[in-house]
């Protein structure tokens, strides 16, 4: 008799072989469960991508380096509520940070964040940027403190730990 129905293709499931019925069950079980790590680092690329095309048209979305491959994706942190996200390189310790906010009574946004090292070279500062305005002012502003932003919090740093 001819199988009328293909079979699923089934994840691989260590210590189970791939066509025992536990095996399909967990891999069909695997997939219901969400998008895979791949999936949402892709996801994340391409919605960064998107973002920086359509709302930065005048600073990233010109620099031709920043494309797909100069993009990492990072899957969702579920255990930390941290939905996926994109960082980019810039050089100088100044990366760019793409997230989804997505609240539970508001639309979606995208976020796109500029992270500059402190002066003190012991952490972090972040921006929350608006568009290109906002970047091209504090990149102006990095470009005469040597690419940091000037360590403020007097002897106890306050920027984000690296």
């Amino acid at each position: 008799m001819t199988e009328i129905l293909e079979r699923p293709t089934t994840l691989a499931v260590p210590g189970l072989a791939a066509d025992e019925p536990l095996a399909e069950l967990l891999s069909i079980a695997l997939g219901a469960a969400g998008p895979l790590a791949a999936e949402e680092r892709e996801d994340a690329v391409t919605a960064a991508l998107h973002h920086i095309y359509t709302e930065y048209p005048d600073t990233v979305g010109q620099v031709q380096v920043l494309e797909a491959t100069e993009w990492r994706g990072m899957p969702a942190l579920r255990a930390a509520d941290l939905a996926p996200s994109a960082v980019a390189y810039l050089g100088a310790g100044l990366w760019l940070h793409h997230s989804l906010d997505i609240p539970e009574e508001e639309p979606a946004r995208d976020v796109l964040t500029l992270i500059a090292p402190c002066s003190c070279r012991a952490g972090y500062v972040e921006f929350e940027l608006q568009g290109d305005t906002d970047l091209v002012t504090i990149l102006t502003v990095l470009s005469r403190e040597e690419h940091t932003v000037w360590h403020r919090g007097g002897t106890a740093c306050t920027s984000t730990r690296a």
